[in-house]
């Protein structure tokens, strides 16, 4: 492992877990409370980010 370790919470639970960020940007995990599995990418400066709420 040569990334860093970086403690976030679950977005499942919202319990911490903790994730390994690889030199390319991705961030992989796994929470042993829910065992959910969490895997990131870092986004390019091309693409946009959309989040959507609802009311």
């Amino acid at each position: 492992m040569n990334g860093q370790v970086k403690r976030i919470k679950c977005p499942d639970c919202l319990s911490f877990m903790t994730v390994t960020i690889g030199a390319n940007g991705e961030a992989k995990g796994f929470c042993k409370k829910c065992n959910s599995v969490v895997i990131a990418r870092q986004s390019s400066e091309k693409e946009r980010l959309i989040r959507i709420v609802r009311a």
